[in-house]
């Protein structure tokens, strides 16, 4: 969780770093150069990246709780094969 200045928080990896990326930029900063819908792609394509990194961990661990993730692996092995 990100806490805010205002007190508020940000909670789930991909919105917090939706909020924090275009104030650090993937470098550091935005280029003045940039326009806004170079701005735009940039931040999708970051998102992107981020997006995919979650459905990767998220299924390895589906592979190890196929049935329910209060489970234990053991218990759910043989479904883990199918």
């Amino acid at each position: 969780m990100l806490k805010l200045p205002s007190g508020q928080t940000i909670s789930q990896t991909g919105n917090i770093l939706s909020y924090r990326a275009p104030k650090l930029g993937p470098k550091g900063d935005i280029p003045e150069w940039e326009d806004e819908e170079a701005t735009a792609v940039r931040k999708a394509t970051i998102n992107q990246f981020v997006l995919k990194a979650l459905d990767l961990n998220l299924e390895a661990h589906h592979t190890h709780h196929p049935i329910a993730k209060m489970l234990y692996y053991k218990d759910q092995k043989p479904e883990s094969k199918r």
